[in-house]
């Protein structure tokens, strides 16, 4: 019998864990399976050729919002060519409503309720055995033109679980997940998770041993997929104290936290790792008491905003917030001060998403009191709400767009806090900006590299005529990421005429300076320093890596006896 696991990923960077679970639990009774995975972005035609091709006995998917279209439509052309195949469907987007979802697409012939190691082991047991599904709890399923459920799977034993990757040297340099509990003690009417009573945890030193074995192999990233990471202390100082005296300079580790209940012991622990070992995701999703309240999240943001803080102070650990728009009773406005309140905490991204009313979530029936409007299909994002209408949030997705490509994206880090810094609200300057976009019709164009740069500083002008050190900004911006070429004019004001006699005999200086090559560095002289705004010429060097920038401040090396500003020579 030919097993194909098949996962269909957000993005190639992904793997799937779930199916990687599955197949090394069901490995441990003597069942293999092959595990096949695309993207989303591939065509259709070559998935549908590659899984014929394998001609499985069972085709099993892994279904979530951003696949669940084209796995639907993968099922129908597959039962044509494959008449005898077994499809099976399990993961978040089937479990939860799995008759009508049998009702509604016929090709489909099983549906895996919740947790689906065991619960696959026994189907493949009583398959081999030409058993009665009726004998595995935890499937819905299709007989004799019925629709059958059986009783719930008991949750697992996590300690039976094995390490899911079979060859980590292949996905290495992929995004990799990991979990070591499985459940929330919260209760979120947004999140399946709240579904699920109680928490569950892999034994820590079981934990241990399998991260051993992603730092052995020296992989670029681990996303741990537990719910509320921190929820119990001891387990999170454990795996964090392991990380850290195991750390091998380059792996990183990702979690999502709760801030508002870190634990004393948990901030010192990750205030002590190296830089970039670590980066945590922290769901604030509204400031608003009573959208809080409405949506059952138990968060005190005081202690959220404190605790973020203390997690960003040293600088060593990558911190991400979150943002929810469409939740109930928060309208436009107010919106927009959870937006400033959350900006002003200066983490290193901030994520503005919207509502998903999720099939089993306590939001699908709770939102109707709230005027919740939700597409449809997946993802089953929120439309309107009673107090938010479909045209603001239309404005909150063009700010998104400018929050992930004016901030998130660190390309305009020094330009962005230079100009928010003249602003009282971060908000309504992006909102201003979106506006103007608007007017000169520019959305729904492909944005070239330096477009975004042109139309800021165009913007800029409008609010501040005549405002010209943002350019500098911008240059510093550029040259912190990369050695850029192809600048528009906009951007090519430069210094280096001026002051190409010391930066040349910088270059060629004896104390080892000519090992700074033209190929993989770049000097810069400012009328003022973009990192302080402190007036005064200022020289910066940046230094290329295989995959990083180094910056230092080569003022002094320079000009020794630096000039005032007032005697500089004009642009």
């Amino acid at each position: 019998m030919k097993i194909l696991l098949t996962a269909i990923n957000a993005k190639y960077i992904h793997t799937n864990l779930a199916l990687r679970s599955i197949r090394a639990y069901i490995g441990q009774y003597g069942f293999s399976a092959t595990l096949s995975e695309y993207t989303i972005n591939q065509p259709f035609d070559d998935i549908l050729a590659s899984i014929y091709l394998q001609a499985p006995d069972v085709v099993a998917f892994s279904c979530y919002l951003w696949n669940i279209s084209l796995v639907r439509r993968l099922c129908v052309e597959l039962k044509k060519l494959l008449p005898s195949l077994h499809i099976w469907l399990g993961g978040p987007e089937v479990s939860y409503n799995s008759g009508s979802f049998l009702r509604e697409n016929p090709a489909v012939d099983l549906v895996l309720i919740g947790e689906g190691e065991e619960t696959f082991r026994q189907l493949l047991s009583s398959l081999n055995e030409g058993g009665n599904p009726t004998d595995v709890p935890g499937i819905a399923y299709r007989a004799s033109g019925a629709i059958y459920q059986t009783n719930p799977a008991k949750p697992m034993d996590l300690a039976a679980l094995p390490f899911a990757y079979e060859d980590l040297s292949a996905v290495k340099n992929k995004i990799l997940y990991f979990e070591t509990s499985r459940g929330c003690p919260f209760h979120c009417s947004y999140c399946l998770s709240a579904l699920t009573p109680g928490v569950r945890f892999v034994p820590l030193a079981q934990a241990c041993s399998f991260l051993r074995r992603f730092l052995q192999a020296g992989v670029r990233q681990v996303k741990f997929v537990d719910r509320t990471f921190n929820c119990n202390p001891a387990h999170a100082d454990g795996i964090l104290s392991y990380l850290i005296q195991n750390d091998n300079g380059v792996t990183n580790f990702h979690f999502e936290i709760a801030a508002d209940i870190l634990a004393d012991s948990t901030i010192a622990l990750i205030q002590s790792a190296r830089k970039e070992l670590f980066q945590f995701e922290v769901g604030i999703q509204s400031t608003c008491a009573q959208t809080l309240e409405a949506i059952h999240r138990s968060c005190n943001n005081r202690l959220v905003f404190q605790k973020v803080g203390q997690l960003l102070a040293p600088g060593n650990a990558h911190i991400h917030v979150d943002l929810i728009a469409g939740l109930p009773l928060e309208d436009y406005q107010r919106f927009a001060r959870s937006y400033d309140e959350v900006f002003a905490l200066n983490a290193d991204m901030l994520q503005l998403g919207f509502l998903k009313v999720l099939k089993g979530s306590a939001m699908e029936m709770e939102g109707k009191r709230y005027g919740i409007v939700a597409q449809e299909q997946a993802p089953y994002e929120v439309l309107q709400t009673d107090v938010l209408s479909y045209s603001d949030l239309l404005r909150l997705k063009q700010i998104e767009v400018l929050n992930e490509r004016l901030h998130n994206s660190g390309r305009f880090r020094a330009s962005l806090s230079y100009l928010l810094n003249k602003t009282a609200s971060p908000f309504h300057f992006l909102e201003g900006f979106a506006a103007e976009l608007s007017r000169l019709d520019r959305w729904g164009n492909a944005w070239g590299k330096y477009d975004l740069h042109c139309y800021l500083y165009e913007y800029a002008q409008i609010l501040w005529p005549g405002e010209h050190d943002l350019i500098w900004y911008m240059r510093h911006d550029l040259f912190s990421r990369e050695n850029a070429k192809g600048i528009p004019p906009l951007l090519n004001q430069s210094l280096y005429v001026y002051y190409r006699a010391a930066i040349e005999a910088y270059r060629r200086d004896e104390k080892g300076h000519s090992s700074v090559s033209k190929k993989n560095s770049h000097i810069e002289i400012y009328p003022f320093s973009p990192i302080t705004g402190e007036k005064g010429l200022c020289a910066l060097l940046y230094q290329y890596g295989d995959s990083s920038v180094e910056m230092d401040n080569i003022t002094e090396q320079l000009f020794p006896e630096q000039a005032p500003a007032t005697q500089q020579k004009p642009l």
